[in-house]
C-alpha cells in the first residue's frame, strides 16, 4: 500500500530564496550556450514570482517580479525575438500600471513612463501600430498626472513625445486626421519651445514635425491647411540664415 508524502508548502522567503537560486541557474545556462534550459529556468522563476507576488503584493516582491521578466525579456533580446521581447515588456508594464494605481510618486510615475518609452519604441520596430496607439494614450493619462503634480518643462516633454507617439502611429496606420491633430499639437508645443530657446536641436524637431504635416495635407481632406503648413516651414527655415 502507497504513503502520500505531504510536500512542505515552502515559507515566502524561503520561496524567494529559491527563485534566488533558480535565475542564478538560468543565468550560467546561457553563459554557457544551453539556451533551451536557460529559457525554461528564466520561464519558470517568472511563474514562482508572480505566484509569491500573488500572496504578498508587497513592493520587494513586485519588484522581483519586474527582475524575473527583465531577465526573460533579455535573454529574448540576446536571441533576437523582438516579439517575445515586446510581450514581456507589456507585462512589466502591466504590474507598474497596476501598482501606480496605488502608489502614484512621482518617482512611479516616472519609472512606469520609462518603460512605456521603451515599449513603445521596440512596438515601432515591431510595426504593432494598434499597440502603439492603445499603450501611447495610456502613457500619455499617466504623463498628464505626472506634470499635474510637478509643472516642470522636463516632465511635460512626457506628454509631448506621447503625443508625438499617437501622432506616427496613426501617420502608420494611414490614419491621416487622427495623425493631423496629434502633429499639429506637436508643432504648437514644439514651436513654443523653440522661440524660447532659439536651439539648433528644437529646430530640427520642428522642422520633422512640419514635414509631416506638409506631407499630410498634400492629401484629400485636409489640402486647405497645407499653405499654413509650408509658409511655417518657410519661417523656420530663414531663421539664423538657414
Amino acid at each position: 500500500m502507497e504513503t502520500k508524502i505531504d510536500k512542505k508548502e515552502l515559507t515566502n522567503n524561503e520561496k524567494r530564496i529559491k527563485l534566488s537560486e533558480i535565475l542564478q541557474q538560468a543565468n550560467n545556462f546561457e553563459l554557457n550556450g544551453n539556451m533551451i534550459e536557460a529559457e525554461k529556468l528564466y520561464l519558470k522563476t517568472c511563474r514562482i514570482a508572480e505566484n509569491l507576488y500573488r500572496h504578498t503584493f508587497s513592493h520587494k516582491d513586485r519588484l522581483k517580479v519586474i527582475e524575473c521578466y527583465q531577465k526573460i525579456s533579455e535573454y529574448y533580446v540576446n536571441n533576437s525575438r523582438k516579439d517575445l521581447v515586446q510581450r514581456w515588456y507589456q507585462k512589466i508594464i502591466g504590474i507598474l500600471q497596476d501598482s501606480s494605481e496605488i502608489n502614484s510618486s512621482m518617482d512611479e510615475l516616472r519609472y512606469l513612463i520609462d518603460w512605456y518609452i521603451k515599449t513603445i519604441n521596440l512596438m515601432f520596430d515591431n510595426n504593432d501600430g494598434n499597440y502603439i496607439v492603445i499603450t501611447s494614450k495610456k502613457m500619455l493619462h499617466k504623463a498628464k498626472q505626472l506634470y499635474k503634480k510637478t509643472k516642470t518643462n522636463e516632465d511635460l516633454k512626457f506628454i509631448v513625445l506621447s503625443k508625438l507617439f499617437l501622432a506616427n502611429a496613426f501617420y502608420n496606420l494611414n490614419k491621416p486626421i487622427n495623425a493631423y491633430y496629434y502633429y499639429r499639437l506637436v508643432a504648437l508645443h514644439m514651436e513654443k519651445v523653440y522661440q524660447k530657446l532659439l536651439d539648433e536641436g528644437a529646430k530640427n524637431d520642428l522642422l520633422f514635425v512640419y514635414q509631416k504635416l506638409i506631407l499630410l495635407t498634400s492629401k484629400k481632406y485636409l489640402t486647405i491647411l497645407n499653405k499654413k503648413w509650408k509658409y511655417r516651414i518657410l519661417e523656420l527655415k530663414e531663421t539664423n540664415n538657414v
